[in-house]
């Protein structure tokens, strides 16, 4: 069984799993390790587009918005394959608008700007 080219570079440059199956890798002999779990842009991603609904959005907004930021740096150190920036940072930007929009709106309802439905309201009955 061989490696492929690309296979063999990405192995090349971000090292072999380490064989106690902690998710560190030994990048070349100077000892350094690196934690290379593998990319999570995808869930980045899904929590962004999932923040968008209502309920929820508050939560999945914040993880991702913090998962993105988080992976972001580590795609600058090189911690991460580069190819995972894109759809990091679109679900980042996702939880950004998602949980800055929920916070406006609830400042206008504490605010009144939004009023409530009450039982008087004609929708209601």
């Amino acid at each position: 069984m061989s490696t492929s080219a690309p296979d063999h570079d990405r192995q090349k440059q971000f090292g072999k799993p380490s064989p106690e199956g902690t998710g560190a890798t030994q990048v070349g002999g100077d000892g350094q390790t690196k934690d290379t779990r593998e990319n999570r842009s995808t869930i980045v991603l899904v929590c962004g587009f999932l923040a968008l609904i209502p309920c929820g959005g508050w939560i999945l907004g914040c993880i991702a918005w913090a998962m993105g930021a988080a992976d972001l740096k580590r795609i600058e150190r090189g911690e991460m394959p580069p190819e995972a920036r894109d759809a990091t940072r679109a679900g980042m930007i996702l939880g950004i608008i998602s949980v800055t929009y929920q916070l406006v709106v609830f400042i206008l309802i504490i605010t009144g700007v939004i009023p409530l439905p009450t039982r008087d309201d004609a929708f209601l009955h």
